[in-house]
């Protein structure tokens, strides 16, 4: 039984310097591996997330374009409307306009 202890003791020790060689060998050789798909995946995250925010800026910009658009055209209606308005109000001539304030009556 102590023969077979002591073979378990002398493979597990072999096993150690087997591992300790390929880590040594085999080591800088992965973390390269590693180091170069991090940087390959980080690379194409930035490139993702730029072209995400750039196309939402984008839109952004657009609808922000298109809500002034509509607010000017309204105002320039409402401009209109109130001239209109005012330029009718203003063309009864003065002898009627005198009438209707001097009897509360609108003709």
């Amino acid at each position: 039984m102590s023969k077979k202890k002591i073979d378990t003791n002398v493979l597990l020790q072999e096993l150690e310097k087997l591992i300790d060689t390929t880590g040594e060998n085999c080591g800088p050789i992965l973390i390269k591996e590693l180091e170069a798909r991090i940087d390959k995946t980080i690379n194409t995250f930035n490139n993702d997330l730029s072209e995400l925010l750039k196309e939402s800026f984008d839109e952004y910009a657009l609808k922000i374009s298109r809500s002034k658009q509509i607010l000017d055209s309204r105002n320039e209606i409402s401009d209109i409307e109130e001239f209109e308005y005012k330029s009718n109000k203003s063309s009864s001539p003065q002898f009627i306009e005198e009438y209707e304030k001097k009897t509360g009556k609108k003709l």
